[in-house]
């Protein structure tokens, strides 16, 4: 019985030795990917590459809603805008 004890103790302490090894190695591999990440300055050319360039908006302007609305109450069909 006595003999059972130390082998069983032996085996939780490995197993604790393997848990806290794969948390050091999972704290560590964080470190080594995020932080350099999260530090790193940025350049003109990341800045530039950040702002959007403008392009048109896909929405319509009050004028042509208010055109197509009216076109289409009125029960016309809207074929082309004439502004």
């Amino acid at each position: 019985m006595l003999k059972f004890k130390l082998v069983t103790r032996k085996i939780i302490k490995k197993i604790i030795l393997i848990i806290s090894f794969a948390f050091i190695m999972y704290v560590a591999a964080f470190v080594y990917y995020f932080v350099p990440v999260i530090r790193a300055p940025l350049s003109k050319e990341d800045l530039e590459l950040m702002v959007p360039e403008e392009e048109e908006s896909p929405l319509v302007s009050l004028s042509e809603y208010l055109y197509i609305k009216k076109q289409y109450s009125s029960g016309h069909r809207i074929e082309k805008f004439r502004f």
